[in-house]
Parts: C-alpha cells; structure tokens; sequence
C-alpha cells in the first residue's frame, strides 16, 4: 500500500507517526516520518507498506515539538488482484469532502446516491481520482458508483 499526504504549512512540526490496524480498533506502530519543523512551502510525504491484510486501516497522528499531537480520521486501503475493479472511498466518515479513487481504471462515469437509491450527483468522465463536496449532503449513508468500461464498483461511506 502506498500512504502519501501533503501539508500546505508546517509550524512546529516535529514527526508523524503512522499506524496501521486489521479492524480499525487494534492499532500497531508502522513509522515515525520526521516532520520539516517550520514550512511555508507544501511538503509531502510518502510510505509504502506491505500490509498482511486485504483491508487495512491507516491512522496519522502529528506531534509538535512540544509534546502536543493531533490524530486524523483512519484510511482504509483494500487490496485486490490486478485484474479486479478498486475503488476507494475518504475519509470515512466524511464531513466536508471525500476522495473518491479508482486504481485498476479510469472510470467513464460516477453516480452518488443516497440509501434509498436516489441518485444525488452525477460525473461524465471523471478522473481516476477526485475529491466531492459532500458539505451539501444530509447525515446518512452513501454510495459511490464509478462505471467502468468492465462494470461497477461500489463504495459505501458516511456523511456526519
């Protein structure tokens, strides 16, 4: 699995540690990636990890110098055999956005809807990735459908 993010500024930025777990609740060290101290300029940074799990959730936690950390939303990252669809839906649950990312294909189309099947918002053409304002949206349960030339893939997250 391949873990990257970006940060825009970094102040007092002293390291990140990324964990990784096979339920989400259970969560064992990975790494701990310096941090650039004080950026005004994006950094990003990357980990590649060879995880013994289909499904593994990921969770980045950032430590000040000081001592003071902040936690972010976990990941999931499920792997698949090269000649199966993947799509991935974060952060899950989203609030704001949530990226939606496709790995095997560059999909043809992309439907929302909602867990009555009513469709909420269309794509022609998408990109193998992109992110969607979900801001919009009422707290419930989601799907996200990317169309590809060899059928459907699915996603189920949650807006809060």
């Amino acid at each position: 699995n391949e873990l990257e993010w970006t940060t825009s500024t970094e102040i007092n930025n002293d390291y990140f540690t990324l964990e990784f777990s096979s339920d989400g609740n259970n969560w064992e060290f990975l790494n701990n990636i310096d941090g650039a101290g004080y950026s005004n300029e994006t950094q990003t940074y990357t980990v590649s990890h060879d995880s013994p799990y289909k499904l593994t959730y990921y969770r980045l936690t950032q430590t000040d110098y000081d001592g003071e950390s902040k936690s972010y939303d976990p990941i999931a990252i499920e792997q698949h055999g090269e000649d199966e669809l993947s799509l991935v839906a974060y952060p899950n649950p989203a609030t704001e956005y949530v990226i939606i990312e496709s790995f095997s294909q560059t999909p043809i189309a992309f439907e929302l809807t909602d867990e009555t099947g009513r469709v909420v918002h269309r794509i022609s053409n998408p990109s193998s990735k992109f992110t969607l304002d979900v801001s919009f949206l009422e707290n419930g349960v989601y799907f996200a459908s990317s169309h590809f030339e060899d059928g459907v893939k699915t996603v189920k997250f949650i807006k809060r």
